[in-house]
């Protein structure tokens, strides 16, 4: 019965998220615009928020490999190693984004959005890639 519960929420959050206008995806993209506006007035942050753009592409390609190599039903080595592949893409994303939200701190910015608009689990973090990758990086490939 909890998760009935938790599901009603979270569609009742959605929908009063919808009627305000203000969607995940738009929190999602707004936060990545932050980091670029961030990147011009504080420079510590640019290399940072170069390598976060360049590992979300990486990630998104990872992704739609292995969705291709499932969809192909190829043989099993190949669909476990293209998910070994996005797994390492996706750690390396999450150390990227542990990286700037510590630059965050250290510059004595409000760092917040780690945890309120990316989220803390791996899920959460991989969807905020792929809805960045698809909607600010033109990679529209990503499924």
């Amino acid at each position: 019965m909890m998760e009935s519960h938790n599901f009603l929420g979270e569609l009742w959050q959605r929908r009063a998220e919808e009627e305000r206008g203000e969607t995940q995806e738009d929190r999602d993209l707004n936060l990545y615009r932050r980091f670029e506006i961030d990147g011009q007035k504080y420079p510590s942050l640019t290399p940072i928020i170069n390598e976060l753009q360049s590992t979300i592409g990486k990630y998104a390609e990872a992704v739609t490999r292995l969705s291709l190599v499932k969809i192909g039903k190829l043989d099993k080595d190949t669909i476990v190693s293209a998910d070994r592949h996005r797994h390492l893409i996706h750690n390396n994303l999450i150390d990227v984004v542990n990286h700037l939200s510590r630059e965050y701190k250290n510059l004595k910015i409000d760092n917040d959005w780690r945890s309120a608009i990316i989220g803390e689990s791996r899920e959460e973090i991989g969807d905020w890639a792929l809805t960045v990758a698809r909607k600010e990086l033109n990679h529209e490939e990503v499924m």
